[in-house]
């Protein structure tokens, strides 16, 4: 990724060493700074789609926009206004053939309703970094881009647009068409200073209708490491991470965010997974090798565990199943190709009897003490 600053796109203008210079043309009003609040842009956004005449901005029949600015320094989750700090200046270009104009504020007022083609907000963030905010069409879409902290580790760049699914969301895409309606949210942060270029980049799409993510996907350049998410229809949750030696790790949970499936891959193509088959306590867990060959598989319960081995063909070599039981004893039992020995265990664990098969069939136990020593001698049992 080049530089921000060469990032070019449509109708944006960007944070330059001009911004101070605008800052001292226009006169700001001052309110209370703190407590400040204000609903996130894609919820700004998702409100104009559900509600074109109540929301914070309105699309005109003569291609401009009709926007609504509050200056606040208290929170409000008010979806009809762009809440603006104090300390901030909102500027309108009302005709492609203008420039940026300052809006002053009437006498003791603090909300502008201004109309344009686009609108520019100069502000600050929290931790006091120089920060600006463009709204602006792009065809029939709004796009709200911000930037603080330019050419600083704690650079941020930001593009949020609101596609209304009734034509092409770009110019360069002017022959595709955007059928569903969305919010995609593009996040750039993590500045490197040296290189000028950003580290992390996230995008994220929502659903309008309700303001409900439904993807996103976070890119480390840093690290190589890739987070993908995905929300499906009925609030489960797929996460997926991608690491940079070929490993992968994916996780799907319910409503509930309760994991319910989770499947771990090594970089050299062994996979784990670990799957919820019943309620609460019950689990699957399946271990396969690089050729997709079931190598292991473990049942778990609250009350029983059972584990089978496998060669690389597929046959069964080993199995092993634990029972508890109310009382706190057990009932180990291992079981070979050629044998087994079944371990019987009480509530403190202590050894109560063996059972041995050999390879003639024949069932020998042992019986022991709670100090492990034998009690007789061992015994057929068939």
């Amino acid at each position: 990724m080049n530089k921000l600053s060469k990032i070019h796109i449509k109708g944006t203008i960007f944070i330059s060493t001009n911004v101070l210079t605008l800052l001292s043309l226009c006169k700001i009003t001052n309110t209370t700074p703190y407590n400040f609040g204000k609903p996130s842009t894609v919820r700004l956004l998702c409100e104009i789609f559900r509600n074109p005449s109540g929301g914070f901005l309105q699309k005109l029949p003569n291609g401009k926009m009709k926007a609504s600015f509050l200056y606040s320094g208290k929170t409000s989750s008010n979806l009809h206004n762009f809440n603006i700090k104090g300390s901030s200046a909102v500027y309108v270009k009302k005709d492609y053939d203008e420039k940026f104009n300052c809006v002053h504020l009437e006498r003791h007022g603090r909300k502008i309703i201004e109309e344009g083609i686009a609108f520019k907000i100069i502000t600050s963030s929290k931790s006091g970094l120089l920060k600006q905010i463009d709204i602006v069409k792009e065809n029939e879409n709004i796009v709200v881009t911000s930037q603080k902290g330019n050419d600083t580790s704690q650079q941020i760049f930001k593009r949020t647009i609101l596609h209304f699914g009734d034509g092409p969301s770009t110019s360069a895409q002017a022959t595709s068409s955007s059928p569903t309606p969305k919010v995609i949210a593009t996040r750039y942060s993590s500045f490197n200073t040296d290189s000028k270029n950003f580290n992390v980049e996230t995008m994220s799409e929502y659903d309008p209708t309700n303001s409900k993510l439904i993807s996103s996907i976070t890119k480390n350049n840093l690290t190589g490491i890739k987070e993908s998410i995905m929300i499906h229809e009925d609030d489960m949750k797929t996460k997926i991470i991608e690491n940079p030696d070929g490993s992968e790790q994916s996780y799907i949970t319910n409503k509930f965010n309760e994991t319910i499936l989770t499947k771990i891959t090594d970089s050299s193509g062994n996979t784990t997974i670990i799957k919820k088959i019943g309620h609460p306590y019950k689990f699957l867990t399946q271990i396969y090798g690089s050729n997709q060959n079931l190598l292991e598989e473990t049942a778990t319960d609250r009350d029983f565990y059972e584990n089978k081995k496998y060669t690389e063909n597929g046959d069964l070599i080993f199995t092993t199943t634990i029972n508890k039981f109310p009382d706190g004893s057990t009932l180990e039992t291992n079981i070979s190709q050629s044998s087994s020995i079944t371990n019987e265990r009480r509530y403190d664990g202590s050894l109560a009897s063996t059972i041995t098969r050999n390879p003639n069939g024949e069932l020998i136990k042992q019986d022991f003490d709670q100090n492990g020593s034998p009690l007789n001698n061992p015994y057929r049992i068939n």
